[in-house]
């Protein structure tokens, strides 16, 4: 699925949230799960290439976004992402894990 990034969020020095519009696309998932992001392209080196994994930082709750949440530890992945301009085109994954939240304590 592709999605485009809405909005990047300091949480701390060295911690940003980005944030992802689903452009109205169904996306369901379960607290604490991860997905797979892939950039089309880098803008920055990176060995470990063009795709990551990262849990999921917003609420199922939350529609119309996704977001992760990460520290900045200077991966050409994560640098092109904070150097994107918004509207920037990602491809989104499915959701995995089973570190979750059992029944009845969400």
């Amino acid at each position: 699925m592709r999605i485009r990034l809405r909005e990047r969020r300091s949480e701390t020095a060295d911690v940003i949230t980005f944030i992802f519009d689903l452009g109205g696309q169904l996306f369901e998932y379960q607290s604490g799960q991860f997905v797979f992001y892939e950039l089309d392209a880098l803008d920055f080196p990176d060995e470990r290439g063009n795709c990551r994994h990262f849990t999921i930082s917003s609420s199922p709750t939350e529609k119309g976004i996704v977001m992760f949440t990460t520290r900045m530890r200077g991966s050409g992945f994560k640098e092109t992402l904070r150097h994107a301009p918004m509207g920037y085109e990602v491809t989104l994954g499915t959701p995995l894990g089973n570190f979750i939240m059992p029944e009845g304590l969400v």
